[in-house]
């Protein structure tokens, strides 16, 4: 369970989403997010397909 402190820094400043994939590392920043009262991270997907997309076109 996360704290109130914890769920406080969550909710009030941008997050970075690393991810990996081919060996190959990607971080993004995240603005549209929350923390549900049970301590859940949410993250809203709002440019992340369009990067996979992208991506997926260049390896053609």
């Amino acid at each position: 369970m996360l704290n109130e402190a914890v769920k406080r820094v969550l909710k009030e400043s941008m997050w970075d989403l690393a991810t990996c994939a081919g060996n190959e590392p990607n971080v993004v920043p995240v603005a549209f997010k929350d923390v549900t009262e049970d301590g859940r991270l949410v993250v809203g997907d709002v440019f992340l397909g369009v990067r996979y997309r992208r991506r997926s076109r260049s390896d053609i």
